[in-house]
């Protein structure tokens, strides 16, 4: 899987994909319009990997074909720990 991973993730994720190709928008985008984000996304036919809701909206809009998309993650927050451990295992199921 190809994602592309938005400055909200926490780099420890980031880090921590093993078997996807992953782009950072924290070492190439940094301070991007999610519009551009996601056309970077749609280009390189990744997946947006977030914590913002409104890129849901957004992909909707720019109608992403089934090769790109958005994964928004929403987790607990109490524990940064086991929310990185929680989303590494979602990411690579």
């Amino acid at each position: 899987m190809k994602f592309l991973m938005h400055e909200n993730v926490s780099g420890t994720v980031i880090r921590i994909q093993r078997g996807h190709d992953v782009s950072a928008v924290k070492e190439f985008l940094r301070g991007a319009p999610d519009q551009e984000v996601l056309r970077r996304a749609h280009a390189e036919h990744r997946v947006v990997v977030t914590h913002d809701k409104e890129f849901g909206e957004l992909a909707f809009r720019f109608g992403l074909p089934a090769s790109c998309g958005v994964i928004l993650l929403r987790v607990g927050g109490g524990n940064p720990d086991e929310d990185n451990r929680r989303i590494v295992e979602a990411l690579e199921a």
